[in-house]
């Protein structure tokens, strides 16, 4: 199933649902976007609740996007040698299963420079740097996982996907 093309639609309606003052916009949402994905052919379940949770399953994968505000760093869903970036604020969490997605705001360029310099001493080998004067991209590797680190300097907001093989 090809998930990921959904998800950015699928924020988008969440974002527009959750300003309607509707009764349980949530469930409407839910409905409305099972529907299409049926009619296309993918027999999806959607849920999404109140707290700015979303989970979408079919029979093979399962997808859960968590926002809101207040988010801690998911240091369960991550191993030790992924650590938080410090000071940030958690924005959104996706779990794809096989690879965990986190959105962050608040990391200034000083504290993007010694993370990605972190990530090395624990022993994350470098595949690629792209740097730029608008912000970072570092891709690592290190045994069957996969680490990119991406941080942007407007916004002071960045990213973190990490995934096995």
């Amino acid at each position: 199933m090809e998930m990921r093309k959904f998800l950015f639609l699928l924020l988008m309606l969440i974002i527009v649902m959750a300003a309607a003052c509707a009764p349980r916009p949530e469930m409407m949402l839910e409905q409305l976007i099972e529907q299409s994905l049926r009619q296309e052919g993918k027999d999806v379940d959607i849920d999404v609740s109140g707290d700015g949770s979303v989970q979408i399953k079919d029979k093979d994968e399962q997808v859960t996007i968590d926002s809101g505000t207040g988010m801690l760093w998911p240091g369960d869903k991550l191993p030790t040698k992924v650590p938080p970036v410090p000071g940030v604020k958690v924005e959104m969490v996706m779990d794809m299963g096989t690879g965990i997605l986190v959105s962050f705001t608040g990391c200034d360029q000083a504290t993007a420079e010694a993370y990605a310099a972190n990530l090395k001493s624990l022993g994350w080998e470098s595949s690629m740097d792209m740097q730029t004067e608008d912000g970072y991209v570092f891709v690592f590797a290190s045994d069957n996982e996969s680490l990119t680190f991406s941080w942007e300097k407007q916004g002071e907001s960045g990213s973190i996907t990490y995934g096995k093989s």
